[in-house]
């Protein structure tokens, strides 16, 4: 009988002391428990679907963090308001995103041509905020101007 089987063999409770083991004991011992070979049958060590259950269950508390987390950002109603003293009085400041609005139906053409050139620059699309905020894609042939064609097509886009 070698030194190594003469040893006592300690019941192993985590990868930790798994770790220590294999150190301690040898690479042929904790092959041993690695393999289920301890009881002999071919099931994994009880140890060992204990860190399996561990890892799964920070796993999904880790995704469910997320999933609130991305829910409060969503909130389009976190505006917060800071109020600071000064020589001068109160200054207060507000932050946040604005709340979207209804942009309403889009213009014709010929209300936003106020000069009657037969297209739009940047200034005449400055008359409606989501014609402006769109202008290069409106202007489909990158001329820097939208001709009515262009523009028809873009509210039938939008």
């Amino acid at each position: 009988m070698s030194d190594l089987e003469s040893r006592p063999q300690p019941h192993l409770h985590s990868f930790g002391e798994v770790k220590n083991a294999k150190s301690m004991i040898g690479t042929a011992v904790t092959r041993r428990l690695l393999d289920g070979a301890r009881d002999n049958t071919s099931q994994p060590p009880y140890f060992l679907s204990q860190v399996i259950i561990m890892k799964l269950e920070i796993l999904i508390s880790g995704m469910l963090v997320l999933c609130c987390t991305a829910a409060s950002a969503q909130d389009t109603n976190d505006r917060q308001t800071a109020v600071y003293p000064t020589d001068e009085g109160k200054l207060v400041v507000h932050t946040g995103q604005p709340a979207a609005q209804d942009p309403g139906p889009a213009p014709t053409f010929a209300q936003l041509d106020r000069r009657g050139a037969g297209y739009l620059n940047s200034d005449d699309a400055a008359g409606y905020a989501l014609l402006a905020n769109d202008f290069i894609y409106a202007d489909s042939n990158r001329d820097g101007r939208i001709s009515k064609a262009e523009y028809n097509r873009w509210v039938r886009a939008r």
